[in-house]
């Protein structure tokens, strides 16, 4: 089942285990295992049954999610924007010793042009 984000389970993520999983307040959605969820919202409320249904719901989540529950059971739908910074800054990471070197290649290159250039201009007639 997917379970959209909303603004209580943010605050459950940002207040649990001092805002060790904050990460996942940026996703919008979460994809659950349905019977899971199903029982840890029958865990909600038995433990907490002064609790509303959005309440209840959100804090089942909040369970499932922090639990270390394997990807089968709980995962994170990241937003597109999320996984684009996620892919440059992974990409730039990689790719950051190549330019390193592309630009030694270009500057020594252009080095070299310029010495072959003003040779050439000096031993030109006048």
């Amino acid at each position: 089942m997917k379970y959209e984000n909303n603004p209580t389970l943010r605050e459950y993520l940002q207040r649990g285990a001092a805002g060790a999983h904050r990460e996942h307040a940026r996703h919008p959605n979460f994809e659950l295992d349905a019977t899971a969820f199903a029982r840890a919202l029958d865990e909600v409320r038995a433990q907490h049954p002064h609790l509303g249904d959005e309440e209840a719901c959100a804090r089942a989540a909040f369970r499932l999610l922090t639990s270390g529950a394997p990807p089968e059971v709980a995962v994170a739908l990241p937003s597109r924007g999320y996984r684009l910074r996620a892919w440059s800054v992974q990409t730039a990471i990689t790719i950051w010793p190549w330019l390193k070197l592309l630009w030694a290649v270009a500057v020594l290159a252009l080095g070299i042009a310029s010495v072959l250039f003003l040779s050439a201009l000096a031993a030109a007639p006048c």
